[in-house]
């Protein structure tokens, strides 16, 4: 399974590795669209758990940013990216805004820090994106 994680102990390290599937080492698109995936998660590297929100961004990156899409349309993977893609310029925006405004990591942000920016999202809807990716398993 493809992953990103950091070697380093000290917090400030700046070491980063990529893991894609073996698939990937023959076959160029399919490493690419892995890759695609992963880089969403080196924006903000995740202390805790991954959230639906961050998942569902990572997976429409990388079918939107890549010519060639792997996954089936089903499972969490694209439940996460049917979430977020009808509002993903706005989650981007709100996102950017709660990182630097705020000084929240994505593991950081609650429903109350997204509804409170997009004021016309259901509290259900937001959330459904701070969730544990691991909830849609």
């Amino acid at each position: 399974m493809p992953k990103t994680w950091f070697p380093d102990t000290h917090p400030h390290g700046k070491h980063v590795i990529v893991h894609l599937n073996r698939s990937a080492m023959q076959d160029g698109a399919r490493a690419r669209w892995q890759l695609a995936h992963e880089c969403v998660h080196l924006i903000d590297p995740a202390q805790g758990v991954a959230s639906v929100m961050e998942e569902g961004i990572a997976t429409w990156f990388q079918n939107t940013a890549t010519t060639r899409s792997f996954h089936n349309g089903s499972g969490p993977y694209a439940e996460a990216e049917r979430l977020v893609s009808p509002v993903i310029r706005e989650l981007c925006e709100t996102i950017r805004f709660l990182r630097t405004q705020n000084r929240l990591h994505l593991d950081d942000i609650a429903p109350a820090h997204l509804q409170n920016h997009n004021p016309n999202w259901s509290g259900d809807f937001c959330r459904a994106l701070t969730e544990p990716f691991s909830a849609l398993k």
